[in-house]
């Protein structure tokens, strides 16, 4: 349901206020709680006031709230990863689908206000504009992050941002015909604040137990095994950034229909991290753990190791990113041909979810050193052994648990490097059959260093990004509009093709000894082949009936395959799904429509991820029916 009114309050005064709610029931049923997975209710409030106090001065003041709640996560568990590996559990092989079970079920609330006002004043020789942004954003993600009945571990992530951003700009005169150029400033403050507590519950802490035993030495036979059933991570990360750029881009008329234009952008970013984490947030409460040794010298203990992890990164960058194109206006307005370049440019950051990932291994180094110190005091006050003995058995001893004692940790780890990319592309804009057919098509090429990819972290627990050394996406796109019959039926049509490939991706030998070399892979997420069709018509039956316009039309669209990581294990092969739609103007401004999506029932994964050995999917809505209802009064 949503509602928008429009007054006018004052002369050269426009007001417009107006709210929206919105729930769903969801698709996907969690067989662990027999409650919806993807649930969903949002709501929210606009308001937006514009006043022209004087012919050439504009005022416009937006402000909006929303609100939202949802189910999150709905991932089904697929199967075990190794036997996928091998062959198994393949849908290509026929086997089930899986199921959806979380114990802890997944959620995800937000509130988002913003608020921003534009004034522009239009002078002589140039239009100054200024547009002044404020945004609030608090939001709680908790997720179960096995994804299973199992209660092995939970993130509870939540998030507190403000934002402030300041955009002034000069603008060439509307009469001017032949130089056409806009020049300007723009920054931007960001303060934003991380509460991530990572909790392992009881199956979680005989999951950390066996992956520490799994490096303990066998001679001396050493035990070490956690003494509670639930192991908080706490940590508040701080990740103030700033970005400030400035701006030019002007298009000069040549000759005949061909005009150029040049861009420039002066960009500078800064980001940084300060962080705290530690049990309970602050490392003042220690994690308590048993040890054991034997049978040579048989001794058991309780123990206590500190996670405290704090530390403070920044990275800033200079970028200096040019564009340029050549255009061609056809004559009789028959469209226009183009070619462009550009550079791109994307920020890096920090991994805060991988923080966790930190503290374990400062956790896991502090309990060996724990042994250590503990086996030696042991050692050492063994009566009647000689000191010569005592520092032979000493020295063995530490020589063994150097082995298994992790590096300390190295926070500069959690960040990642910016993403460069030059765009380049030609197309033509083209109206055919005396304007009734409108023909888009572009071919383009972009050359990407340092690729930005999401992909979950080696030990399972969260998601992070990673730079992929270098890739190349290639591509062409096609599209097809026309209307007949009067403007009363619409057919629409396009297509795109990308090959995206990284052209240099080695990761050199694994812990295990293989080779990683993805160069020559298909870039994950891209999709090789996108398709739309759809025809929509509209008829008018009378303005004098109850009825006053009828329409309906249909729609098919397609897309893959894509793959899902960067070894291109597993992906999404092509799909396609059928939608229609009927509707009708009512007297009483009244509009009914009655949707179908999904008609052909098509099942594909929409994500799909590999995670502590497991594999897991989210899949698009099924078939599913709907009314919307409109009155305009």
């Amino acid at each position: 349901a949503a509602f928008t009114t429009y007054l006018h309050p004052a002369n050269r005064m426009g007001l417009s206020i107006g709210g929206y709610y919105e729930g769903e029931d969801g698709y996907f049923k969690n067989q662990a709680t027999g409650k919806k997975q993807d649930a969903s209710e949002a709501g929210g409030a606009r308001l937006r006031w514009s006043w022209g106090p004087t012919d050439v001065v504009k005022i416009d003041w937006t402000a909006s709230y929303e609100h939202s709640n949802e189910k999150a996560c709905p991932y089904y568990l697929l199967g075990n990863t190794s036997d996928f590996a091998q062959g198994y559990n393949t849908a290509a092989n026929g086997a089930a689908i899986g199921t959806l079970e979380q114990n802890r079920p997944s959620t995800y609330r937000r509130g988002v206000f913003n608020t921003g006002i534009g004034v522009e004043h239009r002078l002589p020789k140039f239009t100054l504009s200024s547009i002044t942004a404020y945004q609030r954003l608090d939001d709680r993600l908790f997720m179960d992050q096995d994804f299973t009945r199992q209660d092995i571990f939970s993130l509870c992530q939540k998030q507190h941002a403000n934002t402030v951003s300041e955009e002034i700009a000069l603008k060439s005169p509307a009469s001017n015909s032949r130089w056409t150029w806009t020049t300007g400033a723009f920054g931007m403050y960001q303060s934003l604040r991380t509460d991530s507590p990572v909790t392992f519950y009881a199956e979680g802490v005989d999951y950390l137990n066996t992956l520490i035993g799994a490096n303990l030495p066998t001679r001396p036979a050493i035990s070490i095994a956690f003494t509670g059933n639930n192991i908080p991570f706490a940590a508040r990360l701080k990740t103030p950034s700033v970005n400030a750029a400035l701006f030019h881009q002007s298009t000069v008329k040549l000759v005949g229909g061909l005009s150029m234009t040049l861009g420039l952008r002066l960009d500078y970013d800064y980001r940084k991290l300060d962080m705290t984490s530690g049990a309970e947030g602050n490392g003042t409460i220690p994690y308590h753990f048993g040890m054991s040794m034997g049978p040579t010298m048989q001794f058991a203990t309780d123990l206590e190791a500190d996670a405290s992890l704090n530390s403070s990164l920044s990275h800033h960058s200079w970028q200096v990113l040019p564009k340029g194109a050549l255009n061609y206006a056809l004559p009789r307005g028959l469209g226009n041909i183009y070619v462009s370049v550009a550079k791109g440019y994307r920020a890096g950051g920090y991994n805060i979810q991988s923080y966790s990932d930190l503290s374990q291994q400062l956790l896991r180094r502090q309990m060996m050193l724990g042994v250590r110190q503990y086996s030696e005091q042991v050692i050492r006050q063994i009566p009647h052994m000689p000191d010569a003995v005592k520092d032979k058995a000493i020295a063995g001893m530490t020589g063994v648990l150097d082995r298994v004692t992790p590096q300390a940790p190295d926070a500069s780890t959690l960040y990642y490097k910016p993403e460069y990319t030059w765009s380049y592309e030609a197309g033509i804009h083209h109206n055919l059959a005396d304007k009734m057919l409108q023909l888009d098509l572009a071919v383009f090429c972009m050359k990407t260093h340092d690729q930005q990819i999401a992909r979950f972290a080696q030990s399972g627990m969260g998601r992070v990004m990673v730079n992929a050394g270098r890739s190349r996406s290639t591509g062409v796109e096609v599209g097809l509009r026309s209307q007949l019959a009067h403007d009363r039926l619409t057919l629409t049509a396009n297509y795109g093709y990308t090959h995206a490939k990284f052209t240099r991706y080695d990761l050199g030998t694994s812990a295990s000894g293989t080779r990683v070399d993805y160069t020559g892979n298909r870039v994950p997420f891209v999709p090789q082949h996108t398709f739309s069709a759809s025809a929509d018509a509209e008829l008018p039956v009378s303005a004098d009936n109850f009825v006053r316009t009828f329409a309906f039309g249909a729609d098919v669209k397609g897309a893959g395959s894509i793959m899902w990581d960067e070894a291109n294990t597993f992906g999404q092969k092509f799909y396609a799904t059928l939608g229609a739609h009927v509707g009708a103007t009512l007297a009483g401004n009244v509009q009914l429509n009655l949707w179908a999506r999904n008609l052909t029932g098509t099942r594909y994964a929409t994500f799909a991820f590999d995670s502590m050995g497991h594999r897991f999917a989210q899949y698009a809505a099924p078939r599913s029916f709907g009314l919307d209802v409109k009155w305009h009064f």
